[in-house]
């Protein structure tokens, strides 16, 4: 017996972590986005089969206020990829989580993280609406 069908017998729903880890931006090699979109449907196509039924991809922001973390480019390019994430994963029967994680690491008042996290939350639904993404299908996980 499989151990996702043992699992799904006592009402376990079995899920992946399909990102591939974070990799710096090119533009700002201290911010970072997430790679593994290249292979994602296939690898999708696999997990379902497989018997998973959803999947979790984790964008990470920091916030330094000196710096101007998250830049616009940082924000716009983790809810682009999560938006496109989500799409492939929807795509393949697969519940996604979005996860925009904002880390809290730093000096700066609670406020500031409060303002950043609203900002890229609200950049993340808007790509995930563009993208097509049936929002009633996602489920969010914003910070841990």
């Amino acid at each position: 017996k499989r151990f996702v069908d043992a699992l799904r017998e006592k009402g376990v729903v079995a899920g992946v972590k399909v990102d591939k880890g974070l990799k710096p931006m090119d533009d700002s090699p201290d911010e970072f986005h997430t790679d593994g979109l290249s292979d994602l449907k296939e690898r999708c196509t696999t997990y379902f089969n497989g018997g998973a039924r959803f999947v979790k991809w984790r964008a990470a922001l920091k916030i330094d206020p000196a710096r101007g973390f998250p830049s616009a480019a940082a924000v716009q390019t983790n809810a682009e990829e999560l938006a496109e994430y989500a799409a492939i994963a929807a795509e393949a029967g697969l519940v996604p989580l979005v996860e925009p994680e904002i880390l809290i690491d730093g000096s700066h008042e609670i406020g500031v993280s409060a303002a950043v996290s609203e900002k890229v939350i609200a950049a993340t639904y808007v790509a995930l609406k563009k993208r097509g993404v049936p929002l009633q299908h996602t489920l969010l996980k914003p910070m841990m």
